[in-house]
């Protein structure tokens, strides 16, 4: 029994561990990364007083192409730490840790703990995590939410119960005031939960629309002013798929390694490719 007791620990440490020691790594080796342009930007304007940046919405320019949460908590921290340079990095940096771990835990509600350390162990070791996790800019941020929406769902379809669907919903509205595309994600769960759950009534999933409809009122102009300018419909079939094939190479690879660089992206290309294949075989 006792050793049971000290293995059930042990596996509960061991993540927080991993965490601790990748946190340690990203903040010691913060001074050898370069700030990118959308990290200056965004903290140029978090510098700036909040109701310039909430009355840039509630007007419906917006700014960075993205909701305003991730700037108002930037905002209070640059407030916090009066701008210090080493603190700039370090709420990403906490961000894409929790993150992590929330995803870990989402991952073990579908596999088990093997899921889980696998999910931890491929966040550790991914290369771009660790570069783009620390930046300080909305990325890690938009990470974290969507993992805490997708382990708040899990739970949710597994057991619905009201303070499920209230865990659920205040994860949902963090994620459509960090992500424009977060009302997609939303539909795509929505979607999935009526058909997994073939007696779900739709009139609750109507009733957390019209709430979250509600909640975003001081978004919709920018909403749609972001969707008016980022959509071209009168582009060419052929340039929209070419297009589409180049944001479905960078969900996977990111910007950072562009297709016509053919030493990677050869290789990336065909293990995309075979990703996108097995996946559509075992479904």
């Amino acid at each position: 029994m006792d050793q049971d007791v000290r293995r059930s620990r042990l596996t509960q440490v061991l993540p927080l561990i991993l965490l601790g020691a990748l946190g340690v790594m990203l903040v010691a080796s913060n001074r050898w990364i370069t700030f990118i342009d959308d990290e200056c930007s965004i903290l140029t304007t978090a510098t700036q007083p909040l109701h310039v940046t909430l009355h840039a919405f509630w007007v419906g320019e917006g700014l960075h192409e993205h909701p305003p949460l991730y700037d108002v908590l930037l905002h209070f921290w640059l407030l916090i730490t009066r701008d210090a340079w080493g603190g700039l990095r370090l709420p990403a940096i906490a961000f894409y840790l929790l993150g992590l771990w929330l995803l870990a835990h989402a991952a073990e509600e579908m596999g088990g703990r093997r899921s889980a350390w696998a999910v931890l162990w491929i966040g550790a070791l991914w290369p771009f995590g660790f570069h783009y996790g620390r930046l300080a800019a909305w990325y890690s941020f938009c990470f974290l939410i969507v993992a805490w929406v997708t382990l708040a769902y899990l739970r949710l379809s597994r057991q619905p119960s009201l303070l499920r669907w209230c865990g659920f919903l205040a994860s949902a509205t963090a994620l459509i005031y960090t992500n424009y595309f977060g009302w997609a994600f939303l539909g795509c769960l929505a979607l999935d939960f009526l058909l997994r759950r073939r007696g779900a009534r739709l009139g609750v999933v109507g009733a957390c629309t019209m709430v979250l409809a509600v909640v975003y009122a001081p978004l919709w102009r920018s909403f749609l002013f972001e969707l008016r300018i980022g959509t071209n419909l009168s582009q060419p079939f052929t340039t929209r798929i070419l297009l589409g094939g180049f944001d479905l190479y960078n969900a996977f690879v990111s910007e950072s390694a562009a297709p016509w660089f053919l030493w990677l992206g050869i290789p990336a290309g065909i293990c995309i490719a075979s990703c996108v294949g097995f996946e559509t075989c075992s479904t």
